[in-house]
């Protein structure tokens, strides 16, 4: 994470945290235009999607601040789709993939969770779990 999106990020706490908010606030468009997201989506989508049309998407992104913590909520929607000849549709599925996580004020993040409404998913989420959430922690932790 940059120098920019980090100071952002902390800006971000600090105004969420003194306004003391009631309501999620939706953030998409700054986690799209200001963080590296959506390039880390672009890169891994081959990864994560199959099929000749695939995509890799942010779908949403929330903040809301519970006792004391930072709720973070990101939606991904993972397209797979293949179209071998004009006209003809081998397969058509879109998932979705919920990250959500508890962050303080110091940047640790707790109570990570990660699921997908597609069980392939939910199954690869569980078999690399400790890993993604390893990986989670320390972009957080940078905040």
């Amino acid at each position: 994470m940059s120098s920019l999106n980090r100071l952002f990020f902390l800006c971000a706490l600090i105004f969420l945290n003194t306004i003391a908010i009631a309501q999620p606030v939706d953030v998409t468009n700054v986690v799209q235009n200001r963080t590296q997201l959506p390039k880390i989506l672009a890169d891994n989508c081959g990864r994560i999607a199959g099929g000749n049309e695939k995509s890799c998407r942010l779908k949403s992104a929330t903040v809301e601040t519970t006792s004391g913590l930072f709720r973070v909520v990101v939606s991904l929607e993972i397209r797979s789709r293949h179209v071998p000849t004009r006209g003809i549709v081998l397969y058509d599925n879109r998932s979705e993939i919920k990250i959500s996580a508890d962050v303080t004020p110091e940047c640790l993040v707790k109570n990570l969770k990660m699921e997908s409404n597609n069980d392939i998913y939910d199954l690869v989420l569980s078999i690399f779990e400790s890993e993604a959430k390893d990986k989670i922690s320390k972009a957080i932790a940078h905040c």
